[in-house]
């Protein structure tokens, strides 16, 4: 891969469901490092999430609401924003689960029309399956490594899309599985800055944590 694509494709700034994405898979195999329930609520929590930070709508005491303003410039979030607009009498939680249902296969494929995931057949218990690898797999070590140094102080101010896939990494648990050496502290920073963010990104995180939760006790019991 030349220079000049890695750039193209490895933006500084990812959306939050892209950088989650390549966070929360193992860069080599593209493994999901959590739970699939985990995963597909975070990747539900990604995606309003996205429509929050781009000012499209905001969350209060567990409402969405639509903001006027520019449409997203992703078709993606788009056709969820549409969705939301022609059934707002839905909460939060009723969205979240709903868009938990296809979340991470949507994401996927925007990656993959992007160009930076790649589908590839490989046997798996006596079938093949089609698995999503980094199509440049330094290029997606390189997202979490970027995101624990804007999270730890040491790469000028930190966005609020960084803070919030931070917020979204603890709800799923992946703080909690020493993904960085320091862990234990960027987690704490984390908590402390979301208490201060939009509520919008608040309710959505300790949603989806709730989510991973009540899903969790179901499966165990």
């Amino acid at each position: 891969m030349t220079l000049r694509r890695d750039q193209r494709l490895w933006a500084e700034h990812l959306r939050v469901g892209d950088d989650l994405w390549f966070i929360a898979h193992e860069d080599r195999t593209g493994r999901p490092r959590v739970s699939q329930v985990a995963l597909d609520c975070g990747m539900a929590g990604a995606l309003l999430g996205e429509l929050v930070l781009s000012r499209n709508i905001q969350v209060r005491e567990g409402r969405i609401h639509v903001l006027t303003g520019k449409l997203p410039d992703d078709q993606t979030t788009l056709e969820i924003l549409e969705n939301i607009l022609a059934e707002p009498h839905h909460d939060l939680r009723t969205w979240l689960s709903y868009l938990s249902q296809t979340a991470a296969a949507v994401v996927t494929e925007r990656l993959v029309r992007a160009g930076m995931l790649e589908p590839q057949e490989t046997r798996r218990f006596f079938k093949t399956v089609i698995v999503h690898r980094p199509s440049d797999q330094e290029g997606a070590f390189w997202r979490s490594g970027r995101l624990e140094a804007a999270l730890a102080g040491s790469r000028g101010q930190t966005t609020w899309g960084e803070i919030y896939l931070g917020g979204l990494l603890e709800a799923i648990g992946l703080l909690q599985v020493d993904l960085w050496d320091d862990a234990a502290a960027i987690a704490a920073f984390v908590a402390g800055v979301i208490a201060k963010a939009d509520p919008s990104l608040r309710e959505i995180t300790t949603t989806v944590h709730s989510l991973i939760g009540e899903a969790v006790l179901k499966i165990r019991h």
